[in-house]
């Protein structure tokens, strides 16, 4: 569930849907669940297998929910009614708004589609089957017997096989308990063979608005039905005052962004909301109960307040973010380890170009700054890094220049302490005179108390 992108280690399992009828074989007849006790507590939401997932956010589940699915600007919105009983936290990736006396609330995640135009099916659904604990087993499409890594994350098809459900694509990252230890992501373009890819969080959260109980313990692919109208089209999905749909997460795999007018809606990941989505790692577990709220407190403290999205902890931008962006004739590696994520920008020798960190900060507060680059012999030795405190021009401060053949304090240099508010960004810029590669990786900031 971790957020990286680039080349699979060997022996990874690439994306294999198997979206067309599929019918899941258990292995040896268990469900899935690992042996022995587990504790999970580490930084980031991973697991360990394909293990059950618990909803423990603050939305309720919809009343009259919608889906809207664009297949062209890979984007899934939900809208739906808030519970006259609801008063929780509305976070900050959700927007509310009052329509005819109703509290509605729009969320939108990102997705991946069909490879190709033929394999996604436009059109107007009804009802979703759910199998809220999918564990890694055998589909059976109509090309055969094919062993899918669904992760335990829910699946929710809409249109005979096809569905809404967990990345499938990983990393292996070491074993954790003598257990091999797996981060979900997603890569959203057209990559999928026909279903709707998502993050693993983002699964479990869209099941919970739909009504399916995701603080139920399910058994291993029980079945159960929403209704829930859906929409897929093939364009953008607009909304009513005629802009383009968006949200802030990367593109791969040639999917393009909107133009013109376009809304783009924030989003979350389990990186910095972990206590929003976690594992049920449990050695032993009754079927059919439910969990407290209180029942993902184990994992690391959120570091995003829920309202506002600003930093409660120190919180890290990466190249492979939808707040990055570069211009310039930038390339992606991954020789160096050290390294945020999966990949870092690279810029030649004699090239000009900048990149920009866009910080989640969205109330006025004091903040630490530190910037990543994997520092080698060859590497750009007058790298310009240049705060933006807030979002206009006016508010640049003085650019700091850094020697990127030195390696910092344990791979971060320090950018300052700064006064931030809304719209503040990092700028690192390399003249086309530069005498090296430049990197630009990741941007981390801490709030100071």
């Amino acid at each position: 569930m971790k957020r990286t992108s680039g080349v699979l280690v060997a022996g990874v399992l690439t994306a294999l849907a198997g979206c067309a009828d599929p019918e899941l074989l258990g292995d040896d007849g268990d469900d899935g669940l690992d042996n022995g006790a587990f504790n999970l507590g580490t930084e980031e939401i991973r697991s360990v297998g394909s293990p059950p997932w618990v909803y423990a956010g603050p939305l309720p589940a919809l009343l009259e929910p919608k889906v809207v699915v664009s297949l062209n600007g890979h984007t899934l919105r939900v809208v739906g009614e808030l519970p006259s009983g609801f008063n929780g936290t509305v976070p900050y990736y959700a927007t509310e708004e009052r329509v005819n006396g109703k509290r509605m609330v729009t969320v939108v995640y990102p997705i991946a589609t069909g490879a190709s135009a033929g394999l996604d099916t436009p059109g107007r659904f009804y009802s979703v089957v759910a199998t809220p604990f999918r564990p890694n087993g055998i589909a059976r499409p109509s090309t055969g017997p094919t062993y899918v890594s669904w992760g335990g994350f829910p699946f929710m098809a809409y249109n005979g096989g096809v569905a809404f459900h967990g990345p499938i694509t990983y990393t292996a990252d070491g074993t954790e308990a003598g257990q091999r230890v797996y981060e979900w992501y997603l890569q959203r373009g057209p990559v999928s063979h026909g279903c709707n890819r998502m993050q693993g969080e983002h699964a479990v959260e869209v099941a919970h608005l739909l009504g399916v109980d995701m603080r139920n313990t399910w058994a291993a692919n029980a079945k159960t039905t929403r209704r829930v109208f859906i929409t897929v089209t093939r364009d953008y999905d607009r909304l009513p005052s005629g802009e383009a749909v968006d949200v802030d997460y990367p593109r791969t795999a040639g999917a393009r962004a909107p133009t013109g007018a376009v809304r783009r809606f924030a989003t979350w990941n389990a990186d910095e909301l972990p206590r929003l989505v976690c594992a049920d790692m449990r050695a032993t577990r009754t079927v059919g109960t439910r969990v407290g709220t209180d029942f993902c407190d184990r994992m690391p403290a959120n570091t995003r307040d829920l309202a506002t999205g600003t930093p409660t902890g120190p919180v890290v931008v990466d190249n492979i973010d939808g707040a990055f962006s570069a211009t310039g004739a930038w390339a992606t590696y991954n020789r160096s380890p050290s390294r945020v994520g999966s990949n870092y920008h690279a810029l030649a020798a004699a090239m000009g170009g900048s990149v920009t960190w866009r910080l989640p900060v969205t109330t006025t507060g004091r903040f630490l700054l530190r910037a990543r680059y994997a520092p080698d012999e060859n590497r750009n030795t007058r790298v310009a890094y240049q705060v933006f405190t807030d979002g206009s021009a006016g508010s640049a401060q003085a650019a700091l220049t850094v020697n990127q053949r030195l390696p910092g304090n344990q791979g971060w240099v320090d950018l300052g302490t700064f006064t931030l508010n809304a719209g503040a960004r990092v700028v690192l810029t390399a003249a086309a005179s530069s005498d090296g590669w430049t990197i630009a990786d990741a941007v981390r900031l801490e709030p100071l108390r």
